[in-house]
């Protein structure tokens, strides 16, 4: 119940959204160079690979093809607005499923 409180929080808070993403964007462009290439994506991502045996291996290969679809940029690299659009679409997702099991 906590989780869907903080992601309503955010959800409802423009500015809170924000700083979130902003946050995080921040945290993974680790040579802050205002984007976000594949190995930084590959190096923010590896703790969750393990996280459960159902999901895919985290390969560079991988995260280049997840990038190819998120992205419009030719180049592989993630710009802000397209990862905000990515976290937004993630609260959203976890809202609604913590709606459907509580």
């Amino acid at each position: 119940m906590k989780i869907k409180k903080a992601i309503l929080n955010l959800l409802n808070n423009e500015q809170k959204l924000e700083e979130f993403v902003r946050g995080m964007y921040s945290a993974i462009d680790t040579n802050n160079d205002g984007h976000i290439d594949v190995d930084e994506l590959y190096e923010a991502l590896k703790s969750f690979s393990q996280l459960g045996d159902d999901l895919e291996p985290l390969t560079i290969e991988n995260i280049k093809s997840a990038i190819s679809e998120l992205t419009e940029n030719p180049d592989a690299k993630v710009v802000f607005e397209e990862f905000k659009n990515l976290v937004l679409a993630a609260l959203q997702f976890i809202f609604q499923r913590e709606s459907t099991h509580n």
